[in-house]
């Protein structure tokens, strides 16, 4: 419980990631901020839709095949660099691998995944400087 007679003035989030730290990891910080729509973005469920969506319709068109008669989605498979559509869905395929850790000829992810240990190891310093602000 914090004392009647404190003022508490609001913290401003600044450039730095330690500032966001100190804030949120106080015990009289409102956890609501990270499970807001805001804060998490669009739900994951949507954007497989988007996914599926793109896949049945403009992924699979005869009008983006290449002169090869390979079609857009296959391109995208195997991270056509030279692309002008899909881009997006190209940049988003690399950075999961990446962040599984697959090769581009991998069909199985690793036991490794270094996008696993880089999201435990965040959690792990963000609860350290949680628990040593609020001693």
């Amino acid at each position: 419980m914090l004392d009647p007679d404190t003022v508490e003035e609001p913290v401003a989030f600044l450039e730095t990631a330690w500032n966001l730290v100190l804030v949120l990891g106080g015990r009289a910080a409102p956890r609501v901020i990270l499970l807001s729509e805001d804060f998490l973005g669009a739900p994951f469920s949507q954007q497989v839709e988007e996914a599926r969506k793109w896949r049945e319709t403009v992924a699979h068109d005869y009008k983006h095949m290449d002169l090869g008669e390979e079609s857009l989605v296959q391109r995208v498979c195997r991270l056509d660099g030279t692309l002008i559509v899909a881009t997006l869905q190209t940049q988003l395929l690399d950075q999961i691998n990446a962040f599984i850790g697959l090769g581009r000829e991998d069909l199985e992810a690793p036991y490794f995944q270094p996008g696993v240990l880089l999201c435990m190891m965040c959690i792990l310093l963000w609860r350290l400087a949680a628990y040593a602000y609020s001693e």
